[in-house]
């Protein structure tokens, strides 16, 4: 998740910190400022952030996220016409 406030969204989501290898959620500030100001939502209201920011954090923040972005670009080469080739 992407947010002005990682600490504020984390006490209001009830999250509790762990540590990297054992977390399911990543709460960040995005480098670009104005991907929070994107108005794009999924069905159930969630806002969305662009695909290639998200896969551009998961390449470069530390840690594990990088075998995430591997699996992430392998699903959209097996689901997404336009990422097959």
């Amino acid at each position: 998740m992407y947010a002005a406030d990682p600490q504020t969204l984390a006490d209001q989501l009830k999250l509790v910190r762990t540590g990297r290898e054992s977390s399911n959620v990543i709460i960040t500030t995005p480098r670009d400022k104005t991907l929070l100001a994107v108005q794009e939502f999924t069905a159930s209201g969630l806002p969305v952030a662009p695909l290639g920011q998200v896969l551009a954090d998961l390449l470069t923040l530390p840690g594990r996220f990088a075998q995430e972005a591997d699996q992430l670009i392998d699903h959209l080469g097996r689901t997404d016409p336009d990422w097959s080739e």
